[in-house]
C-alpha cells in the first residue's frame, strides 16, 4: 500500500483554510473550532465527507 502525501498545491489551498491549524506533507493539523464543529454535526447523523464539504475541505485534496 502507497503512502500520499500532499503536493505543494495542495499544502497551498489548506493552509488558506480557517479550519487548519497546520498542514504539512504528511498531515492536518485542524483548530479546536473544527473539531467541536465537527463533533456536533458527526453525532448530528451528518457524514465525514458532507461535515468537511460543508466546512469548504474539499475531499478531492485527499484523492490523488
Amino acid at each position: 500500500m502507497g503512502v500520499n502525501h500532499f503536493s505543494k498545491e495542495q499544502i497551498d489551498e489548506l493552509s488558506k483554510n480557517p479550519y487548519v491549524q497546520r498542514v504539512t506533507e504528511k498531515a492536518i493539523t485542524y483548530t479546536e473550532q473544527f473539531r467541536e464543529e465537527f463533533y456536533l454535526k458527526y453525532n448530528h447523523g451528518d457524514t465525514p465527507a458532507s461535515i468537511l464539504r460543508s466546512m469548504v475541505l474539499s475531499v478531492r485534496l485527499y484523492q490523488q
